[in-house]
């Protein structure tokens, strides 16, 4: 996570599925869903704004297994780069973080 990206994932296998979770704010996920944001949900986060509360939106999306691999080469290189760092981590959370469906608010 990180302020400027306003969302964070996570990787995971279930039953042999990969799996990519997503949370973040409404703004920063809304570009990154399959599918625009229904007036159902855009109501709902309308409604907890004026209620004061902090609104999450949850997306996730299954992970081909081969582009789990070429995206995990790429993400470790990353992670040991000695050179931006934190944007070579950003831009690999980027490519994975992509074509999402919505779970729920």
């Amino acid at each position: 996570f990180s302020a400027e990206r306003k969302r964070m994932s996570v990787l995971c296998q279930h039953e042999g599925v990969i799996h990519c979770i997503t949370k973040g704010a409404d703004i920063a996920l809304a570009t990154l869903l399959t599918s625009k944001l229904g007036a159902k949900e855009e109501d709902q986060l309308r409604f907890f704004s004026e209620m004061g509360l902090r609104t999450l939106v949850v997306a996730s999306k299954t992970v081909d297994p081969s582009a789990f691999a070429s995206w995990e080469s790429q993400w470790l290189t990353a992670k040991g780069s000695l050179e931006s760092r934190t944007e070579r981590l950003a831009e690999c959370g980027a490519m994975i973080e992509k074509d999402l469906q919505l779970v729920g608010i």
